[in-house]
């Protein structure tokens, strides 16, 4: 049940955001590589996930 809450809520902070469909596939990536190498908590808030998701959106260069 966590689980969808959980996507939801990074839907949500996604659209806040202003990520597009594919912005979204490449920050969910980048979060779970970023969660796995310990840079960050298992459970962030949604003011954390937003503020991460932002500051992802602003460095991140598509390939």
């Amino acid at each position: 049940m966590t689980r969808k809450r959980d996507i939801k809520q990074f839907r949500q902070a996604c659209k806040e955001a202003g990520l597009t469909a594919y912005e979204r596939y490449e920050a969910s990536q980048s979060l779970h590589a970023y969660k796995e190498s310990g840079g960050g908590r298992e459970d962030m808030s949604y003011g954390e996930l937003l503020a991460w998701l932002r500051e992802w959106k602003e460095s991140w260069r598509p390939s």
